[in-house]
């Protein structure tokens, strides 16, 4: 390596051209960095004498070396300070070109941001790959390099392209690298994918977050192009795909497992199931976390649905598809519809008493779930209007899901309950066990008259004799470990925790002085801690019950 001091004038004037390798991270300079720049730039030009200013280190090293044309350079280190500069001349050159100096702006153009003698790359290189997927492109190449089962961080992703490509492979090489990135950018924008069922598949799977699983798409979308598999058997691995991850997210199965799931699966298929992937990826997945039908069956009714992050895009998703199972012959277009709350998020006096004595039981515990959830196109004109008034319109309305209301006098805990169980039964219809043993959903085990006995939490495990004796250490356990998300806890659901005792019926006091409602059926307690964990982001694996 050779340092040496050089005017910025001799790097960005003449012949040359700094090409950023795929490996860097985009630009990501904001106002913080600009704002100490523009001071530096306004300083030398205000002062009466100028000093040399020190603009950092750049690095950079030329590539394979020509007789003749452009020189062309990797720029390792100062990509973010170049371009700046770069961007800032183009605005000079631009404000030139406004004010008729076209001289000036011709200068700068000509001589410091562009060859005009030169064509095709010796004019300019800012790639096909990098055009297609924008901001994409270093992650793709980092789920390319995953597609044999490795696991990629994204600081590696150079060093392990690097150990891949020699002298000897390059060229063909990168025209793979090239093939796969159309594929990718297809996945990642379904409009750019010419078969329409395809294009609906991959649109469904981005909306369940399907990022870990890119490196396997790639390999099920390069056998599909070279004909080693069926679209039929495309198909089916996408509709496995998406019953694995929907099943995971009902049943709030940890999602960090995923990026260490995913990559493993390809290999097995080559060594296990080389004569049918489509159904041997069912096989794969069946061990790895997926929820038989009765924990899917009694999660789908309890489960807090409606919520923030991405719930709210995976619920709109679930109840779409509730919609299409029922084949109505004149589909209802889904883009200007929302998620509509039938019992709604503010309660009116008519509401509660329409609910009864246990209206805010019945709010706090069934208001997110499935049963209380449909799809509109007037949510905000229904509001949180009565029953009766939300009726009518569900009567005129032509979504099928919203037939459901028309025979009914009221809509309380029973109706709520009745629905999602309905729902349900739909949801097992359509993402059905793709594995070789099931549980019937009679066999579902009930709380009510049931005795815990462990209380596992956070990692700690705990003996418990009640329900009440759950809620309690659950919330303790939380407060202690994650004050935070207690916090989060107590905001979402005041109608059990709170600081003034008087709010409550039947009371104990937690470690960090709050008060607890405890006067709750098992069914309420189990169905409370369940939504509780959901709302800050436990799982199963993080929380669970053992019964005696």
């Amino acid at each position: 390596m050779q340092a040496k001091e050089t005017k910025l004038q001799d790097i960005i004037e003449g012949t040359k051209q700094y090409v950023i390798p795929l490996f860097q991270r985009t630009y990501s300079w904001t106002n913080k960095e600009w704002e100490i720049l523009w001071k530096d730039l306004i300083e030398l030009c205000e002062a009466e004498n100028p000093r040399t200013h020190f603009i950092g280190s750049l690095v950079n090293m030329p590539t394979v070396s020509v007789p003749e044309g452009v020189a062309k350079f990797l720029l390792i280190d100062g990509q973010q300070r170049l371009t700046t500069i770069f961007v800032l001349l183009i605005l000079l050159r631009n404000k030139a070109q406004e004010q008729k100096k076209q001289d000036f702006a011709e200068e700068i153009n000509n001589t410091l941001l562009v060859n005009p003698y030169k064509k095709d790359n010796d004019f300019f290189n800012w790639h096909p790959m990098q055009t297609a997927l924008n901001e994409s492109l270093t992650e793709y190449i980092r789920h390319y390099l995953m597609r044999d089962g490795s696991i990629i961080k994204q600081n590696d992703v150079y060093y392990a392209l690097k150990e891949k490509v020699t002298t000897t492979n390059a060229i063909e090489y990168l025209k793979d690298l090239q093939r796969f990135s159309v594929y990718y950018q297809r996945l990642i924008y379904p409009e750019f994918e010419p078969d329409e069922d395809l294009q609906k598949y991959f649109r469904r799977l981005n909306r369940i977050e399907v990022t870990t699983a890119y490196p396997l798409l790639l390999n099920f979308y390069g056998n599909y192009t070279a004909n080693k598999i069926s679209k039929a058997d495309f198909v089916t691995f996408l509709k496995t795909l998406e019953n694995y991850l929907i099943r995971r997210f009902v049943c709030n199965v940890p999602s960090n497992q995923l990026n260490k799931i995913f990559p493993t699966v390809y290999p097995l298929l080559e060594t296990r199931h080389q004569d049918n992937h489509a159904e041997g990826v069912k096989t794969i997945l069946q061990s790895k976390g997926y929820p038989k039908d009765a924990e899917f069956y009694k999660r789908f009714k309890e489960t807090k649905f409606y919520g923030a992050g991405d719930r709210q895009i995976k619920t709109k998703l679930i109840l779409e598809t509730l919609e299409e199972s029922f084949s109505h012959k004149e589909a209802v277009p889904f883009d200007n519809l929302t998620i509509e709350h039938i019992m709604p998020q503010t309660l009116s006096e008519w509401w509660q008493n329409h609910l009864g004595e246990d209206w805010e039981d019945t709010h706090e515990l069934f208001l997110h779930t499935i049963g209380n959830l449909t799809l509109t196109a007037y949510n905000t004109e229904l509001s949180n209007d009565d029953f009766t008034t939300k009726q009518k319109t569900y009567n005129d309305s032509h979504l099928e899901l919203n037939k459901y209301f028309s025979p009914l006098s009221s809509w309380t805990r029973t109706e709520i309950e009745k629905r999602a169980e309905a729902l349900a039964k739909q949801a097992l219809n359509f993402w059905n066990y793709f594995g070789q043993e099931s549980t019937a959903t009679s066999d579902l085990e009930k709380v009510t008259g049931t005795s815990p006995t462990g209380l596992k939490i956070l990692g700690q495990q705990f003996e418990v004799k009640t329900w009440r004796d759950v809620l309690e250490q659950t919330l303790n356990t939380v407060a202690d470990l994650e004050p935070d998300k207690f916090e989060i806890i107590a905001q979402n659901f005041p109608r059990y925790l709170g600081k003034d005792k008087n709010k409550f019926r039947a009371i104990r006091q937690l470690q960090n002085g709050f008060f607890l409602e405890v006067n709750l059926s098992a069914q309420n307690i189990q169905k409370f801690c369940s939504q509780a964990m959901e709302t800050i982001e436990l799982t199963s694996d993080d929380w669970s019950v053992m019964v005696g």
